[in-house]
């Protein structure tokens, strides 16, 4: 699914949401997006094989995928992790 937003700038800017889940070619530009946003705060999520274990090896099952691009930039990134957690020994898993 994409949607198109109509840009601020011009009525020319085109922004697109993704939320077509996990693509290998996408890895890079999150990454790099990620390193933009925090930096030196959570170095471990900059790492490839980390991300490729949140986002498709979790064990709690694979994550949904939103990107935001400006062209064939990534611009924003939210991935909805799916969790597993346990409410007075009954097991639960939300997404």
């Amino acid at each position: 699914m994409k949607l198109f937003i109509q840009g601020k700038r011009s009525h020319e800017d085109r922004f697109s949401l993704d939320r077509s889940g996990w693509n290998e070619n996408n890895m890079e530009g999150i990454l790099s997006l990620r390193n933009l946003v925090f930096g030196e705060v959570e170095r471990d999520k900059l790492d490839p094989r980390f991300f490729k274990w949140q986002i498709r090896e979790n064990p709690d099952g694979t994550a949904w995928i939103y990107l935001v691009e400006d062209g064939n930039k990534i611009v924003g990134h939210l991935a909805d992790l799916p969790k597993r957690f346990s409410v007075q020994g009954k097991s639960f898993s939300e997404h």
